[in-house]
């Protein structure tokens, strides 16, 4: 799952002269890479070449490298044959995203945010997401990228989409967004599918305070502890209760 930030052969004989980083260049190199994104070729010193991806090899993507036969050594001998090596960088996959995996409590509106582990082709992924829940499928909006304060979408926004339901989700109940499997990343390779689930927030229920049981915590003197099963709108939250008798100062 790592980033491949270079490809590189080593030889078991010099293969250029000691010389600057400048005369090295000149001289040819025995390895290719297929497909061969944009970078360059270098020797690392007088028996290693490498190549040098701009950034890094892209993603989702199988490469086969290839010493060939044609440079001969310092000593003048060279390969019997070319040597061949295939390597994969990692397929497209979710890296986080908000709600949770398996998150409860979700609020009725929410914005759906995944972020994968490469940049991905927005279009495709939104054509191909979908959003699932009580007894069928949910409409939904595709958000717009969030730009940088230079006016950029940065390497983060590339690698996100953030869908929003265009009408309230039902309480209590179970949702599934799914990618299924496909091209969507940086390269050919197909991703698995892909899958999101949630629950949104069951209807409000207080329990406590337990003043005789391993929480008599709840009950000191002083004050009384109420817990919730959802998160409270603090604000308002106050208004609503009332305490008989009444008590003199009560702050909730």
């Amino acid at each position: 799952g790592a980033h491949i930030d270079a490809v590189s052969a080593t030889f078991n004989q010099p293969m250029v002269p000691l010389a600057s980083v400048d005369d090295l260049r000149k001289h040819p190199v025995p390895l290719t890479i297929e497909p061969q994104p944009p970078g360059a070729f270098r020797w690392l010193g007088t028996d290693m070449v490498a190549f040098v991806p701009t950034g890094r090899m892209p993603m989702s993507t199988t490469y086969v490298a290839t010493v060939g036969t044609g440079i001969a050594s310092q000593l003048g001998r060279k390969l019997d044959a070319p040597m061949t090596w295939e390597f994969t960088t990692p397929a497209l996959a979710l890296a986080s995203s908000s709600p949770g995996i398996s998150q409860e409590g979700v609020e009725l509106t929410p914005v759906i945010r995944m972020v994968f582990n490469q940049r991905i082709d927005r279009k495709r992924v939104a054509e191909a997401v979908v959003l699932t829940g009580g007894g069928g499928k949910v409409a939904f909006e595709v958000r717009a990228q969030t730009l940088d304060a230079e006016g950029k979408v940065s390497e983060l926004e590339q690698r996100t989409l953030s869908i929003q339901p265009t009408s309230a989700l039902k309480r209590n109940t179970g949702y599934s967004v799914s990618l299924p499997a496909g091209v969507y990343g940086e390269g050919p390779n197909r991703s698995k599918k892909m899958t999101l689930q949630f629950r949104t927030y069951a209807p409000l229920r207080l329990s406590g305070p337990d003043c005789k049981g391993p929480n008599s915590y709840d009950c000191y003197p002083g004050s009384i502890q109420i817990a919730s099963n959802n998160a409270l709108d603090g604000p308002t939250f106050e208004h609503h209760v009332t305490v008989e008798p009444p008590v003199k100062n009560l702050v909730v």
